[in-house]
């Protein structure tokens, strides 16, 4: 009499690599409008390393002009002229227009 038995089974283990969650924060860009004699938004809330560009869609030459931090401020501003700020510490930044003191924004920057 002969016997067959059937063949023995293997398990093979097969490693999954798993990829690490980013730390690394994503950094936004956001747009301010120049029109009318007014900022829009006037206020914005963005976060550490967020860019923000303002653009001038008005005929007249308007500025960006931070209190207290020229470094960030622009010069004049012709129409259709644009200026962009990334910003790297928590804080609330006034800003207005030179030639129109009327003209107010406030960027807020948390974490």
């Amino acid at each position: 009499m002969t016997t067959t038995s059937a063949p023995e089974s293997t398990t093979t283990t097969v490693p999954v690599v798993v990829a690490p969650t980013s730390s690394v924060p994503v950094s936004s860009s956001y747009s301010i409008d120049i029109s009318g004699f007014s900022f829009a938004p006037s206020a914005l809330t963005v976060q550490v390393g967020d860019t923000v560009t303002w653009t001038n869609l008005d005929s007249a030459t308007h500025t960006v002009t931070f209190n207290g931090s020229p470094s960030l401020s622009s010069g004049g501003l012709q129409e259709g002229g644009t200026h962009s700020v990334t910003f790297d510490s928590v804080g609330t930044y006034a800003y207005g227009c030179s030639p129109h003191a009327y003209m107010q924004g406030t960027i807020t920057v948390t974490k």
